[in-house]
């Protein structure tokens, strides 16, 4: 399941930095969505004006549960995103625990895609970025399934942050692939 005109793109290594920020300040309105609270801007990132965190929304959903809800609701949103950005799509997925179950993680993916198309609808061209920690050997075969039904582009993390934010912004900014 691959939408016409979302372009997703899965990023192993959970740190995005300052991704986020980078989008947003090439006029992109970003959901940055994470399950974890999200309280200031890490130390190593130089904090942005205030018109771009504007463009920037930070949305907490602690569990699969708020998120499939929250997703549901997009189209009642009045600010669609450009850009989805998923923190830890394994721990919503339950990924690498003794809990998985592939129905969930298929829906769960199949969730943000059809998010991603109603911005899509709406703005034209949607982006989907979702991360996951590197897996270990034993669970590289359930990201495999995620790679080849659910995501374009895989990118794999570096120790250079800088490296993985721009391979995503030209990923992103080379229209034509859509």
């Amino acid at each position: 399941m691959k939408p016409k005109r979302v372009r997703s793109t899965l990023l192993l290594g959970n740190n995005l930095d300052y991704t986020a920020i980078n989008l947003a300040e090439s006029g992109k309105k970003v959901w940055f969505v994470s399950p974890e609270v999200f309280d200031k801007i890490p130390d190593n990132i130089v904090p942005p004006e205030m018109q771009i965190l504007k463009l920037i929304t930070f949305i907490y959903l602690k569990d699969y549960k708020d998120l499939l809800s929250h997703l549901n609701g997009i189209h009642l949103w009045h600010k669609i995103p450009d850009i989805i950005i998923l923190s830890n799509l394994d721990t919503y997925c339950h990924l690498y625990g003794d809990n998985y179950d592939t129905l969930l993680c298929a829906l769960v993916v199949a969730t943000l895609l059809d998010s991603a198309s109603v911005c899509a609808k709406k703005n034209g061209t949607s982006y989907l970025i979702s991360t996951c920690s590197q897996p270990s050997d034993p669970h590289k075969n359930k990201l495999q399934v995620l790679y080849d039904l659910y995501f374009s582009h895989v990118i794999e993390k570096t120790a250079d942050s800088d490296t993985v934010c721009k391979d995503i912004i030209n990923y992103y900014s080379n229209e034509k692939d859509c």
